[in-house]
């Protein structure tokens, strides 16, 4: 990603048309910690440069995450392809009542069209528990916001929109374009950059199979998080220069001029598998009642950041313990079987590639 901004940011957006990169990036930007930086209407804008100037006088730090959107902000902001690309309609909430955590952000990139970028899983816990309660809600909150956000931004505008994000920002882009109910602008594309799918009976409905076909749903080749839950998408492989889990950082996919190198899947891991295996083996009560009680657990911790877990795991870790043990005895026992079968699962898969070997 950072090399594409070095090579080819010196091509204006007229000069060379929007590209699949070019949707990464503004995903990946959507990350960046915007609050009281960015313009929070969809009437006043700032460019990519100066959120820059902005982020870096504020000493913001952001090193905790994986993909650390710092990096793609400052190399961005110094190129002509998004340097002077405006952005407005700046949202992030965090409910923790809700299960929500949600932030979304609209590019104009100077090309008479529109990017609504959305971000993914942050660092909060209450957002990874909306991450699992997509498992068995047919709308999460934060899909909802999604869709109301999108159908504000399209009504606004009225131009032509891209819609994207990376992890459960591609979710929630896909989830919006179904059923934002605008009939203003036209969304043109939606990009899902390693997104998990949707809840099995939201991807039947007519509203989602309407929009696949302008769906690109991009995966690292060996990818887990863009493959868990439903859909109908064909996924695109493309390599990375990370192995398993890692590959879900966008930093590690492989570009060459203005598109992702292509790749064949080359399977999953032992530890993918048992996940993805582990999965699709829980029905809808069994996924809300591990959900309740991990969640429920990790925030009678007090923490609120997997950071913070991090820091004092003794501390945290043992409170979390005691929390669980306490939680209703119903959905304890649910969650204890839940364990037992992601257990049967690491059984199941070493003994199927156990067999593949013997073959």
């Amino acid at each position: 990603m950072l090399d594409y901004l070095a090579w080819r940011g010196d091509l204006t957006f007229a000069a060379d048309g929007f590209n699949e990169v070019d949707n990464l990036i503004f995903s990946e930007l959507a990350y960046v910690n915007m609050d009281g930086l960015a313009p929070e209407s969809f009437g006043e804008r700032i460019s990519v440069r100066e959120l820059c100037a902005r982020y870096t006088a504020a000493g913001r730090d952001q090193s905790y995450l994986v993909n650390d959107p710092s990096h793609a902000l400052k190399a961005a902001a110094g190129t002509k392809r998004f340097g002077e690309a405006e952005l407005c309609g700046y949202v992030n909430e965090v409910d923790v009542e809700r299960q929500m955590q949600f932030s979304a952000v609209t590019f104009l990139p100077g090309d008479g069209s529109v990017f609504v970028a959305f971000r993914g899983t942050d660092n909060t816990i209450v957002g990874w528990r909306e991450d699992f309660n997509m498992n068995f809600l047919p709308e999460t909150p934060g899909q909802a916001e999604a869709a109301a956000y999108l159908r504000r931004a399209l009504d606004e505008f009225r131009l032509p929109t891209r819609v994207g994000g990376h992890s459960k920002g591609g979710n929630f882009a896909v989830y919006a374009a179904a059923f934002c109910k605008s009939g203003n602008g036209e969304i043109v594309a939606v990009y899902s950059n390693d997104g998990p799918g949707l809840n099995r009976e939201t991807a039947r409905t007519p509203e989602y199979l309407a929009v696949v076909p302008k769906i690109t749903k991009i995966v690292p080749d060996q990818s887990l998080v863009g493959l868990l839950l439903a859909g109908c998408e064909t996924p695109k492989a493309v390599k990375s220069d990370a192995k398993g889990i890692m590959q879900h950082n966008p930093y590690t996919w492989q570009i060459s001029g203005n598109s992702f190198v292509p790749a064949e899947a080359t399977g999953e891991t032992i530890a993918d598998e048992t996940v993805r295996r582990w999965s699709e083996s829980l029905d809808g009560e069994q996924w809300k009642n591990f959900s309740q009680a991990l969640f429920d657990a990790l925030e009678a911790s007090g923490a609120t950041t997997l950071y913070e877990l991090n820091s004092a795991k003794a501390t945290y870790y043992t409170a979390v313990a005691r929390a669980l043990y306490k939680t209703d005895r119903a959905v304890y026992h649910g969650f204890l079987d839940a364990a037992k079968k992601l257990l049967r699962s690491g059984v199941d898969t070493l003994e199927t590639r156990g067999r593949r070997k013997k073959n």
